[in-house]
């Protein structure tokens, strides 16, 4: 509705001369980067809405509030799932990962990718419109995303689960770094990344995350252990494992933050400076405009050569 009616507006706005622009409701969508825009939102608040929402249905007393966090479920279940089917049927029909062959330094390879996400026809820009869902991904496994999106539910249900007693404190931190060492291990035997400062920084971040967990689980063991036998001044802060936790997770902070910087710069170095994406899809539209080439006509067997007649001698 929205871009409706802002193409409303674009088509009364653009009379000039007498002349109306053509622009149909899928270019106004690519003009306004959506779902594009409000799906990059809403991936970055996605654990956070996810936590929220378990939190609602296993901690609330009220029924509004349980029907709330179910409601919120839903759409945390569902806005994947929708993204999913969408960018699967759209790759590599709608949009493809175009290669760049003059970038071949290995600094620039590891700061902007080997090349771009492209849209195959101009009458439809689908990278603009769910550019903020692929561009991280390679085209063969750009269905990655969706495993992303369960791994952050997964982690927001841990986090949400009542729990009493150290003991399930500590399985509750070791059902985290299962999740964690999930993701590493798939991220290790897959590469579904396309940029290999994003490769770079997830091994290190799911790495520190999963050591992280496991010493906090290791705490939280070690409490109940000396609960049990007996020490009511026990707790957890006493143990190495949280100290050296939160340092492993700050140093997942400025690895994030560095990866932030990098991303922020290639976009600006890639739009305004390289036009690297510019030619690229410029390219694609190219090759996709191009006429079809002739049909393939086979070439059917040239028939014998007519016999000679065998004239006998007249002796």
């Amino acid at each position: 509705g929205f871009s409706a009616l802002c193409l409303t507006v674009y088509a009364a706005a653009s009379k000039v001369g007498g002349g109306r622009v053509k622009i149909d409701a899928m270019d106004m969508q690519g003009c306004l980067r959506l779902p594009s825009a409000p799906l990059f939102v809403f991936q970055y608040f996605y654990q956070g809405i996810s936590l929220g929402a378990m939190t609602l249905i296993l901690t609330a007393d009220s029924a509004h509030a349980v029907a709330l966090g179910v409601l919120s479920v839903l759409i945390c279940i569902a806005v994947p799932c929708y993204v999913f089917a969408s960018v699967t049927a759209g790759v590599p029909s709608a949009a493809r990962y175009r290669v760049d062959g003059a970038t071949a330094h290995p600094v620039l390879i590891f700061w902007l990718g080997e090349g771009e996400w492209v849209s195959v026809s101009r009458s439809m820009d689908w990278i603009n419109r769910w550019k903020a869902m692929v561009k991280p991904w390679r085209q063969r496994l750009v269905w990655f995303m969706l495993v992303e999106f369960a791994a952050s539910f997964a982690v927001s249900a841990l986090q949400a689960v009542r729990v009493e007693g150290h003991y399930q404190c500590g399985h509750v931190k070791m059902a985290m770094a299962a999740v964690f060492l999930g993701m590493l291990l798939l991220e290790i035997a897959l590469h579904p990344h396309a940029r290999m400062r994003d490769v770079s920084a997830d091994f290190i971040t799911l790495g520190l995350q999963t050591c992280a967990m496991v010493f906090l689980a290791l705490s939280y063991y070690d409490t109940a252990r000396r609960e049990a036998a007996g020490d009511r001044r026990a707790d957890p802060h006493d143990h190495w494992g949280p100290g050296a936790a939160a340092q492993l997770l700050q140093v997942v902070v400025v690895v994030l933050l560095v990866k932030l910087a990098l991303d922020l710069t290639a976009e600006v170095y890639v739009v305004c400076i390289g036009k690297r994406r510019a030619a690229l899809q410029e390219a694609m539209y190219r090759e996709s405009e191009a006429p079809p080439p002739p049909p393939c006509v086979p070439r059917l067997p040239s028939p014998p050569p007519p016999a000679l007649a065998l004239h006998e001698p007249r002796w």
